[in-house]
């Protein structure tokens, strides 16, 4: 039973007693059984309804007092409920001081009780068992951004089973971007990942395919759409699947691959030759003047990277049938290095996608080095995903070593986030926390609050052996802890008032 109740129970009774009637002694009955022969009738009733003092009524055989009595209060045998217990005017009024509230036989204090928060009978959930404030709460913080879900401390930025709110779950493939779940098979702005660095989203043109940015106006795999391949031997000219020819990005004007983009002979298409001292730009005729990366040959900008009649220096011709890669002169196929993979050149020592050989991919987030596939430095392969130990708390210093629900992991080391410390394995704020309060295991008085590490009552209320008592109303603590009315009185404004005289 709660002090609460103790006191309701005394208060109680102790008010029950001096209402309950007016018994007038033995020999005032004698004297008045003389005057009245029909209170003979009732010798251990009251003085008859004729006979009550003023103000009192006669119920049942009883002289009683409507507007005070709990039992008779505005009327015989009006009872006022346990929650309700006092009679003032003839209306029942509550028992407990404010801010408590009755609650069956308790005074309870609607704003911190957790099995009465913010009303009788409102109990808090497990996941969210304090009441602060008449409302439901978890003390439990978890530390910026992350959020107490099913009691387990997650990132609603990241968590791709609880992103952007608790039980948000993004669709098989998807992940949590910034607390949105975002497609990164097929988003050019995220493809793969998350907060991709500006300079390695998908360039302009190219597509996010399976997580993976792909040039889908030359890779014959994904040859203007994702997943559209061209037959063997073809390759992708401009989004467009070729025939065996010349390597993506020329064309074969009159027998010799040509890169229309940058021949002044063959600007823009085969034939189509700029006036003297233009340059050919992306396949467009400019005035004198060459931009950056081609040569001036007799009056023309020239990329000597690629012009067959140009290559590597003004007047270099090719034989015919070959191309000009990287200004050396190539015969028809790749040139030395490289191998082809469904008509397309690739270096098959560093190509993720045709790791060591064509079509050997590497598994996401690996790169090709050597011909071997593998994590980028400074992670590890840990069952077939690539993580940074130092930082990840499900690997934290290695593979499955998994920080407890709420640390992070950082150095390698797993630990509390900052402003956090582990008591017994949780990470708590020792500032605010009740239980913990400056230091682990330092747990405040009941109902008291920790405040910047501090352990106080609210204000009103004083630590009485370690329990925050209202001094002004506890008939234990009258003014003072250990300060006890006698019986019969209560504790008003922390003075013992006297409501029934001792017999």
């Amino acid at each position: 039973m709660t002090k609460g109740s103790l006191f309701f129970l005394l208060f109680n009774g102790i008010v029950s007693v001096a209402y309950a009637g007016v018994r007038w002694p033995s020999f005032v009955r004698s004297v008045q059984d003389i005057g009245n022969p029909a209170c003979a009738l009732q010798p251990a009733g009251c003085l008859c309804s004729g006979f009550c003092p003023p103000l009192l009524t006669c119920c049942n055989n009883l002289c009683v007092d409507l507007q005070t009595n709990p039992e008779h209060c505005g009327g015989c045998n009006t009872v006022c409920p346990p929650e309700n217990g006092i009679c003032g005017g003839g209306v029942c009024d509550p028992i407990c001081m404010a801010p408590q509230i009755g609650c069956g036989f308790d005074c309870v204090d609607p704003a911190t009780d957790p099995l009465n928060c913010g009303g009788c009978s409102i109990v808090c959930p497990p996941d969210t068992p304090d009441c602060v404030d008449s409302v439901c709460v978890s003390l439990s913080v978890c530390a910026p951004p992350n959020l107490e879900c099913n009691g387990v401390c997650v990132d609603p930025t990241t968590d791709p089973m609880n992103c952007g709110a608790c039980g948000t779950v993004c669709d098989v493939g998807d992940a949590c971007c910034n607390g949105v779940c975002t497609h990164v098979q097929t988003c050019n702005d995220a493809c793969g990942a998350c907060d991709i660095v500006e300079d390695a989203k998908c360039p302009v043109d190219w597509e996010c395919c399976a997580a993976v940015c792909q040039d889908v106006l030359n890779d014959p795999a994904n040859c203007g759409a994702c997943g559209n391949v061209c037959p063997i031997g073809d390759s992708c000219v401009a989004g467009v699947c070729q025939p065996p020819g010349c390597p993506p990005g020329q064309t074969m004007c009159l027998g010799i691959c040509i890169d229309t983009t940058t021949d002044p002979l063959n600007c823009g298409a085969c034939g189509n030759v700029c006036p003297v001292g233009d340059s050919c730009v992306a396949g467009a005729c400019q005035p004198p003047g060459c931009p950056p990366g081609q040569t001036m040959c007799l009056g023309i900008c020239i990329d000597t990277t690629t012009d067959p009649f140009n290559c590597g220096a003004c007047g270099n011709v090719c034989p015919v049938g070959d191309s000009c890669v990287a200004g050396v002169c190539q015969p028809p196929g790749c040139p030395p290095g490289q191998t082809m993979c469904l008509g397309i050149c690739v270096d098959t020592t560093t190509d993720p996608f045709n790791c060591g050989a064509c079509g050997n991919t590497c598994p996401i987030g690996q790169t090709c080095t050597g011909s071997t596939c593998g994590c980028p430095l400074g992670q590890t392969d840990c069952n077939g995903i690539c993580v940074d130990t130092t930082t990840d708390p499900l690997n934290c210093g290695a593979c499955s070593n998994a920080c407890p629900i709420g640390q992070i992991c950082t150095g390698s080391t797993c630990g509390c986030p900052f402003g956090l410390t582990d008591c017994n394995g949780i990470c708590v704020d020792t500032n605010i926390n009740p239980f913990n309060c400056g230091a682990c295991g330092n747990a405040c008085p009941l109902g008291g609050l920790c405040t910047a590490g501090t352990c106080a009552c609210p204000p009103g209320l004083t630590d009485c052996n370690g329990i925050c008592t209202n001094t002004n109303a506890d008939p234990m603590n009258c003014g003072g802890c250990g300060v006890g009315c006698a019986i019969g009185a209560i504790c008003i404004g922390g003075v013992c008032t006297t409501i029934i005289p001792p017999p």
